[in-house]
C-alpha cells in the first residue's frame, strides 16, 4: 500500500479553517515546548481478532490521572505508548473537560486494539460531541481490528473537542501470526501538523518504521527539502534497537534533513507482558524500554559535546534521563530510565527563532517525573535514579586501595573508567552502531548490561595486576609509598601515591590485546589538550599476551625519563557526517 501524507487540515474537509487551530509547539513565540510522556508497565492480551488491549482498572486509573496531569502542566503534547489508552476512557475524556488538552495543546493517545465494527462505531459516536477528521480512515485495508492513535485538541472556535484518527500502516513481524500479523487493519494515510508553519509534526505507530515508503525518511521530506520536523514513535516493542525498526530513524540522521528534526519514541516500561491468546502459556516480556528522544548535535570548530552538555546531562539523570552519543552520524539520544514513569520535558523546537547561534546546550531537559503511587491506581512526584551498583567481579576487586570508583558519582565515574579503557570519558558515552552503550556508571538496560559487563570486567584485570607488584613497570615503580584509586582533580591520572600528590600520579589503562597499546596510548596522548607534555612517563597501557603474559606500552628505560619514541600514527580523518552548523 502507498503511504501518504495529509495534512491535519484536510482531515476535516472544507470547514477545517474554522476547526484547526494554531498550536503552540508549532510556532516561534516559544523556542520550547513541554511534553509529557508515559512509559506506563502492565499486562496486555493480544488476539487476531480483538487486538492487544489491557483490562485492568488500575491502568486505566493510571491512564485518567495521567491526562489530568498533562493539562495542570498545560503540556503542549502528551505521549502514550502504543495500545496504552482504553477505549473507555476515550468516552470519559469527550465528556469531562479535566481529561481534555487545553486550547492550542495536543494530545498524541495510542488506543487498546478493538473490533474494526466497534472502532467505526465509536468514530460514529464520537462524532455527535466532537469535530471528528476521518480523512486519514479513507483507503483503509480492513482486517479484523484497528490499532490507531487518536489526536486530540481544542477546535480554533473552542466550541468543541477535535479527534483525528491515524490508523497503523505495517503490522509487526510474527514468527507464528498471534496478533497483528493476521488480524490488523491497515491505513495508508500520515497526518502532517504545520504544513505551513515554522514547525511540523507527524507520527508513526511502532512497525510503520519499516514500512517501505517510510524507512528511507524521504516521504517526509518532499522534493528532499528540508523541514523543521518532530517525529512522535510510540511503540509496544521488546527490540526497540531493531535494526529494521532503527532504519528510518538511521537514514534520517544519514540526511542533511537530519540536523533540523527532532525523533521521539515512547515504549511500554521493562517488566511489561504480552500474552497471546491463542498460543497458552506463551509469554513476551519488555526489558528495554529505549523511550528516547533523538537529536543532531551541531558545534563550531570541534566536537566538544562531552564537555557542552555536562551540566544538563547532570541535571537530567536526576529526572530519570539519561544520556548517551552516536558518533557517527553525529546525534544525541536522551533515554529514559527502563522503569515505569511520567516524565515531563522541556525540548527546544527544531526552529525556535532567532539566530541559530544563540541556541542553549540544554535542548532537552527533564523538569520533573511521576513515579506510580503506592496503590498503583496514579502517579506521585518523585525521583527516579539509575542502578549504580558495579557488576559482580569488579565490585570484588574495587576494595581498599582501590575503592574509588564504588562510591564515586556518576560523572565522576565516567570520567575514571574512561581513562582506565583508555577511550577516556567520551569512549564510556558513545553508541555502538546497534544504539547499545556499554558505560560502566549504570545500569542502562538488559540489552546494554552484557556489554558493561565486559568492559567493568577489564577494569578489574587492571586492578589485579596493580596489586601484583612483581612486574610493576618503571613508570608506576616510582609512585613511593604505595598507590590508590583516584580522579585526580588537576592532572589526568587515574593512579596517584597515597600521599595524595596529585602531580606524582599516573594514568593507567588496560586493553584487552597487546596490539590495541599503541593505538591507545596515543590515542590518550592526542585526546587530551598538551597530552604528551602533560603525561610525560607517567602512562601505562596493559594488555595481556596471547600467552597470558602481562605487557605494557611505552616501554620506559630505567635510565630515563621519558617513553621510547614511537611514530606518530595519528589519523586526523575522523570519518562521519560532515556537520558544520552552531552547536545545538
Amino acid at each position: 500500500m502507498t503511504i501518504s501524507v495529509i495534512p491535519i487540515e484536510r482531515c476535516f474537509g472544507v470547514e477545517s479553517e474554522d476547526i484547526v487551530p494554531s498550536f503552540d509547539f508549532l510556532e516561534i513565540e516559544d523556542p520550547t515546548f513541554r511534553l509529557l510522556r508515559m512509559q506506563c508497565r502492565g499486562d496486555v492480551l493480544a488476539h487476531p481478532e480483538m487486538g492487544v488491549r489491557n483490562g485492568s482498572e488500575l491502568h486505566a486509573d493510571k491512564c485518567r490521572e495521567a491526562l489530568k496531569l498533562a493539562r495542570a502542566h498545560r503540556a503542549d503534547i502528551f505521549l502514550t505508548p502504543e495500545y496504552a489508552i482504553p477505549l473507555p476512557l476515550i468516552d470519559e475524556l469527550i465528556r469531562t473537560t479535566e481529561l481534555q488538552p487545553h486550547p492550542n495543546k495536543l494530545w498524541c493517545l495510542c488506543c487498546e486494539g478493538v473490533p474494526w465494527e466497534i472502532f467505526e462505531e465509536k468514530i460514529n459516536e464520537w462524532s455527535d460531541r466532537a469535530y471528528v477528521g476521518k480523512k486519514a480512515l479513507e483507503e483503509a485495508y480492513r482486517k479484523n481490528f484497528a490499532g490507531f492513535l487518536l489526536y486530540l485538541f481544542q477546535s480554533k472556535q473552542g466550541d468543541k473537542l477535535c479527534i483525528v484518527p491515524q490508523l497503523k500502516l505495517q503490522p509487526m513481524r510474527e514468527d507464528i501470526f498471534v496478533c497483528e500479523g493476521d488480524g490488523l487493519s491497515r491505513g495508508k494515510h500520515v497526518v502532517l501538523f504545520g504544513d505551513q508553519k515554522p514547525n511540523q509534526l507527524v507520527s508513526i505507530i511502532c512497525a510503520d518504521a519499516f514500512h517501505p515508503d517510510l524507512k528511507d525518511s524521504s516521504k517526509f521530506f518532499p522534493g528532499g527539502n528540508e523541514r523543521k520536523l518532530i517525529i512522535l514513535h510510540p511503540q509496544m516493542n521488546l527490540a526497540p534497537r531493531n535494526g529494521e525498526l532503527a532504519s528510518l530513524r538511521n537514514n534520517l540522521f544519514s540526511q542533511e534533513w537530519g540536523n533540523s528534526t527532532i525523533y521521539i519514541t515512547a515504549n511500554w516500561a521493562a517488566g511489561s507482558a504480552i500474552f497471546p491468546e491463542q498460543m497458552p502459556g506463551a509469554k513476551h516480556v519488555v526489558q528495554t524500554p529505549w523511550s528516547s528522544i533523538y537529536r543532531r548535535f551541531h558545534n563550531y570548530g570541534g566536537d566538544e559535546w562531552a564537555e557542552k552538555l555536562r551540566s544538563v546531562r547532570n541535571e537530567n539523570i536526576k529526572h530519570g534521563l539519561g544520556f548517551a552519543f552516536e558518533d557517527y552520524k553525529k546525534y544525541k539520544v536522551w533515554f529514559a530510565h527502563k522503569n515505569e514513569h511520567l516524565q515531563l520535558l522541556v525540548v527546544r523546537k527544531p526552529y525556535g527563532g532567532g539566530p541559530a547561534i544563540v541556541k542553549p546546550s540544554g535542548t532537552v531537559q527533564a523538569s520533573k517525573l511521576y513515579l506510580p503511587t503506592e496503590r498503583n491506581d496514579g502517579w506521585e512526584a518523585s525521583t527516579l535514579h539509575f542502578q549504580t551498583a558495579l557488576p559482580d567481579e569488579l565490585a570484588q576487586e574495587a576494595t581498599g586501595e582501590f575503592a574509588f570508583p564504588v562510591h564515586a558519582s556518576v560523572e565522576e565515574r565516567d570520567k575514571f573508567f574512561g581513562l582506565c579503557l583508555g577511550h577516556l570519558e567520551k569512549g564510556e558515552l558513545v553508541l555502538s552502531g546497534s544504539e547499545q552503550c556499554s558505560r560502566i556508571s549504570y545500569h542502562i538496560d538488559d540489552a546494554c548490561e552484557p556489554g558493561r559487563v565486559r568492559q567493568a570486567d577489564r577494569v578489574a584485570n587492571l586492578i589485579r595486576i596493580l596489586k601484583s607488584e612483581r612486574t610493576l613497570p618503571t613508570q608506576l615503580r616510582k609512585l613511593q609509598g604505595g598507590y590508590q584509586f583516584m580522579l585526580a582533580k588537576e592532572t589526568p591520572f587515574n593512579l596517584i601515591p597515597k600521599s595524595g600528590n596529585e602531580k606524582g600520579g599516573a594514568l593507567v589503562s588496560y586493553v584487552e590485546r597487546e596490539s590495541e597499546m599503541i593505538k591507545t596510548a596515543e590515542g590518550i596522548w592526542r585526546e587530551i589538550p598538551y597530552g604528551r607534555q602533560l603525561l610525560g612517563d607517567s602512562i601505562c597501557v596493559f594488555a595481556r599476551k596471547a600467552t597470558g603474559e602481562i605487557t605494557h606500552y611505552p616501554q620506559v628505560s630505567e635510565e630515563f625519563t621519558s617513553p621510547d619514541r614511537v611514530e606518530n600514527r595519528t589519523d586526523f580523518s575522523h570519518g562521519g557526517v560532515s556537520i558544520e552548523q552552531p552547536f545545538d
